[in-house]
């Protein structure tokens, strides 16, 4: 015979959200949610973003939820106030791998130019986020070396900063392919470094690589324009081509996996990246040339 008689229980609240009302600061952020009046949520990341980048704190908060396109918003007070503490900590030198959401937050600052001073202070601090690997988010460095190019040609900047990083390079497979393209006119560190980084076995395992890589390295490397000329005169083709894909412009929506606000008119150009890679704005509209 069952004895136990259960009954409504009032549902414990955690001592902080009594205890530890939210500072003026942040009040002051969330009213401005109020003034939204049928704008974007990206309007709203940066209006509430200029005034959050005054801000530094020192809170002890427990891990966010997960969210593909993190807004301020979208954060518990809690959440915001564990996001800038963490923001704080990371400018000061604190370089502890930080949530996700936490990464996306600050990459959407860098992007719409909140908190910088120059652009190129954004472009290195999105270089810097490279240096993350999120174990739930496999392609980080893939994505954020993406926004790099697109930063890039947004802000007209040259292209040379792109080559000119070492931790850029090593992420971005486009500029990987370029140098396998160039191959010919390019030193065999390059080259190699390139065929490792596009390749699906780990050529640095070898044995003779162990044992000699300098010879390796120059020997892998003739192999490939060897095999490069090859199929060119066979096939009238580039072996990049067939590995890759030709290259082809088409429409492309500039951070379209990110939070961002286009609150500009945005003047017609052409912007190069490596001789071949580019993106055009044709009356507003993006468009980039990319191997498909």
């Amino acid at each position: 015979i069952y004895t136990d008689i259960y009954t409504d229980e009032p549902i414990p609240f955690r001592k902080s959200s009594a205890e530890e009302p939210l500072p003026a600061a942040y009040r002051t952020i969330r009213e401005m949610a109020k003034e939204r009046r049928g704008q974007s949520d990206a309007w709203l990341f940066c209006r509430q973003g200029k005034q959050i980048a005054l801000i530094k704190d020192d809170y002890q908060a427990p891990p966010p939820r997960e969210n593909t396109f993190p807004c301020y918003q979208s954060l518990s007070d809690g959440e915001l106030r564990g996001y800038v503490s963490w923001r704080t900590r990371y400018l000061q030198g604190d370089h502890t791998l930080p949530p996700t959401v936490f990464l996306k937050l600050y990459a959407y600052e860098l992007i719409n130019g909140i908190g910088i001073n120059r652009a190129t202070d954004g472009l290195n601090q999105l270089s810097a986020l490279l240096r993350f690997s999120p174990p739930k988010e496999p392609w980080w460095q893939g994505r954020v070396a993406r926004w790099m190019m697109e930063y890039t040609a947004y802000y007209r900047m040259d292209a040379q900063l792109l080559w000119n990083d070492p931790l850029f390079l090593a992420n971005c497979l486009d500029f990987q392919q370029e140098i396998l393209t160039d191959a010919d006119t390019l030193p065999n560190d390059q080259v190699f470094n390139a065929l490792q980084l596009l390749s699906s076995y780990d050529l640095t395992r070898s044995r003779l690589y162990r044992e000699k890589p300098v010879v390796f390295r120059d020997g892998i490397c003739q192999m490939y324009r060897a095999a490069a000329h090859g199929y060119e005169d066979r096939k009238g083709r580039s072996l990049c081509d067939l590995l890759f894909g030709a290259f082809c412009e088409s429409p492309c929506l500039l951070f379209g996996d990110a939070v961002f606000l286009r609150d500009k008119k945005e003047e017609d150009d052409l912007v190069y990246l490596s001789p071949r890679l580019f993106f055009r704005c044709r009356d507003g509209f993006w468009s980039s040339n990319i191997r498909m």
